[in-house]
Parts: C-alpha cells; sequence; structure tokens
C-alpha cells in the first residue's frame, strides 16, 4: 500500500498569529500535532479532495459533503457558545458523526459506508476513521 509524504515546516514570528497557534498546539496535550492538523483539514479539503480523485460515485461524494459542513456547523456553534458571540444562526443540519467537546474535535470518524466503494484501498487508508 502507498504513502502520500506531506511535511509542513514553519516558522512564525511568536508575536503574530500564526507563532501564537503554533505556539498554543505545541503546549496542549489535547491531541497530537499530525491528530490537529488532520482534523483542521479533513472538513475544509476532505470533500474536495474526494471529488478530485475522481473514484468516488455522486451519492457519497453528497454524504461526505454533507458530513464537512455539519462538523464546520458544529465547530462555528462552538465557537459563538464559547465566546459569546452570535453572529451565524443555529441552522439544521444533519447529524454528523463528531464530538466537539473543547473546540478541536478529536474524534474523526465518517461512516465507512461512506467510504467503503469509494477508492481503491491503495488510494484511501482508513485507519483512524471508525
Amino acid at each position: 500500500m502507498s504513502r502520500v509524504d506531506f511535511i509542513f515546516r514553519t516558522q512564525p514570528l511568536i508575536n503574530t498569529p500564526d507563532g501564537i497557534l503554533l505556539d498554543f498546539l505545541n503546549a496542549e496535550v489535547i491531541m497530537s500535532k499530525k491528530e490537529a492538523i488532520m482534523t483542521a483539514l479533513s472538513p475544509l479539503w476532505l470533500s474536495k479532495a474526494c471529488q478530485n480523485c475522481q473514484k468516488f460515485p455522486q451519492s457519497q461524494l453528497s454524504k461526505i459533503v454533507k458530513n464537512s459542513i455539519a462538523r464546520i456547523d458544529l465547530h462555528l456553534h462552538y465557537l459563538q457558545q464559547t465566546f459569546g458571540i452570535n453572529l451565524i444562526p443555529k441552522t439544521q443540519t444533519n447529524s454528523a458523526p463528531v464530538n466537539i467537546d473543547d473546540g478541536i474535535s478529536n474524534d474523526r470518524r465518517f461512516d465507512l459506508d461512506l467510504l467503503d466503494s469509494g477508492c481503491d484501498s491503495d488510494d484511501l487508508v482508513l485507519d483512524n476513521w471508525q
């Protein structure tokens, strides 16, 4: 089974927004750096990646997109509740299999039914997706 090599290295100044964020992630033990990066990237880019690989039927791609939207929606509402800023009205989204309890979702579960027949096992590794 082949793997994707993805390397990210940055050294922002500590007093910049990126520096503050990365310093927080370095100091916190909420989750591993890998998990934090994948948790943040997944709702924003997984749908486009699945569309781009052209191996998902439209019905599965639609479910993946809805799951991503639901996860983003949950995080928006977490931010509103945590900081007392209600700029975005509560929307009706499908119940996504996610758990946001501390602002960073460390539960990256997707329905495997969405992914079972989408890509070959060489194209889509499902470890850590329960």
